[in-house]
Formats: structure tokens, C-alpha cells, sequence
């Protein structure tokens, strides 16, 4: 098993721990995970943190709601919703 963990200050001083586990002992899903969404106390303090340091926000409208993006550094995309 390979265990794999991305360790990045986020939001805070404190780091931010997501780890994936890779064995062969599972099967490939017939349908991959195509989005990961993460849920934050405060999303315009987090839009607004994000954008100072550089990091790319994109805010897309979406019926009655928009939906906020965000491309680390690594060039992954992840939605970044309220947890409220």
C-alpha cells in the first residue's frame, strides 16, 4: 500500500492534512471520482485569503446559486462550498 499525503497551510497557521491510499487490493471504480468538493466555515474569508496569496478563484454562476472554484498550485481544481 502506498499512502500518499499533501500537507499545505490552507487557511490558517495550522496545515491542512488529505491524505489518498493506493493498494492492490481494491478494484478500479467503473466511474472515477471526477470532483471533490470541501466545505469551509467562512467562504468569503477563505475567497479573500486565497486571492492574496495568488491562488485562483474562479465564481461561476449556476441557476440561483454560484458555484467557487479554486486551482492550487499543482493545478488541481477543487469546489470550495459553506459548510453553513
Amino acid at each position: 500500500m502506498r499512502i500518499f499525503t499533501f500537507m499545505r497551510p490552507l487557511y490558517t497557521d495550522a496545515t491542512t492534512h488529505f491524505e489518498i491510499f493506493v493498494t492492490d487490493q481494491c478494484n478500479p471504480s467503473p466511474r472515477p471520482i471526477e470532483h471533490l468538493c470541501l466545505a469551509v466555515d467562512d467562504l468569503p474569508g477563505f475567497i479573500e485569503k486565497c486571492r492574496s496569496m495568488q491562488v485562483e478563484v474562479a465564481r461561476i454562476p449556476k441557476g440561483d446559486k454560484t458555484l467557487t472554484f479554486i486551482k492550487d498550485f499543482d493545478g488541481n481544481l477543487f469546489e470550495i462550498k459553506s459548510s453553513s
